[in-house]
């Protein structure tokens, strides 16, 4: 997976890095219209790395090497988009925001490297299409490997019902009720939608930005309240003043597209908010 992934990567780079004109970086060419609304799917490309939180039980000294392999991989993830993304642009210019999809893209890039090969150009493209598809599934696993961590490590803390039953791991010590609910969640999804991957990518990316604000608010109380973590005080206010543009963002994403997934997505929401405090006084009449 991980070589199916860096293909279509590394041609792209060398092939824009071979085909690159600083003439399409004009100023002409910058549309700034659709920046804010495009700032999920970005959020969305990026996000993944918060992984290694979910599965930090799985992490040999978790409290050293979780924060380092979000560190690293978030990193060499923003280096590779950027090189891939600035290359691209510069071979094709301003024909690639023309394209409706991504479908489009490879095309367009063996079209200017081999105008007068079109069998070769077919042959490219079709290897450029495995590795992408290829590349997805990897990374679809790796997304529902962690999420299952994500509804045990919740349950684990009592913080949502049912505990026992869904902190209960199988013989290979996987937990079984999380991955079953995974699942139905997934079917639920693609019954409402019929696979629809903007509202996906949209949810996501709210989602991403909801708990990264409630992570800096809880920054910002140890820093500023608790006095217990000692960092520079402009971190958790820059952190919080981004959260907040980004959420800003994925609403107005939202209200482009249609609000119905964002409603779907607030009633799950209020259902989580309303589950975590109820478990949340129990914990307390107990203790």
């Amino acid at each position: 997976f991980m070589v199916l992934k860096i293909i279509p990567v590394v041609f792209s780079i060398i092939t824009g890095l071979y085909l690159f004109s600083l003439r399409n970086y004009s100023i002409a060419s910058m549309k700034w219209i659709g920046l804010s609304s495009s700032m999920p799917l970005v959020l969305y490309a990026a996000s993944g790395f918060e992984a290694a939180c979910s599965l930090s039980c799985q992490i040999k000294n978790a409290e050293r090497n979780a924060p380092l392999a979000i560190f690293i991989s978030y990193s060499i993830m923003i280096t590779i988009a950027f090189l891939y993304q600035f290359f691209f642009y510069g071979a094709v210019g301003a024909t690639l925001a023309e394209q409706s999809n991504y479908l489009g893209i490879f095309p367009l890039l063996l079209g200017i490297l081999l105008p007068d090969s079109i069998h070769t150009v077919a042959i490219i493209q079709t290897i450029m299409y495995l590795a992408i598809a290829s590349s997805a599934l990897g990374s679809g696993y790796g997304i529902l490997f962690s999420n299952p961590w994500n509804l045990y490590a919740m349950a684990n803390n009592g913080h949502i019902w049912f505990k026992p039953f869904f902190t209960r791991l199988n013989s290979f010590g996987l937990p079984t009720l999380c991955i079953l609910t995974e699942g139905f969640l997934c079917l639920l999804y693609l019954c409402a939608t019929q696979g629809d991957q903007l509202s996906l990518q949209q949810i996501s990316a709210l989602a991403c930005s909801i708990v990264y604000t409630a992570s800096v608010i809880s920054l910002l109380v140890f820093v500023f309240v608790q006095r217990t973590v000692i960092i520079a005080r402009w971190i958790p206010i820059f952190a919080l003043c981004n959260c907040l543009l980004l959420i800003a963002s994925c609403i107005q994403s939202f209200l482009k597209s249609g609000i119905y997934s964002l409603v779907v997505f607030m009633c799950l929401l209020v259902v989580g908010i309303i589950m975590f405090f109820h478990t949340e006084q129990k914990q307390q009449k107990r203790a």
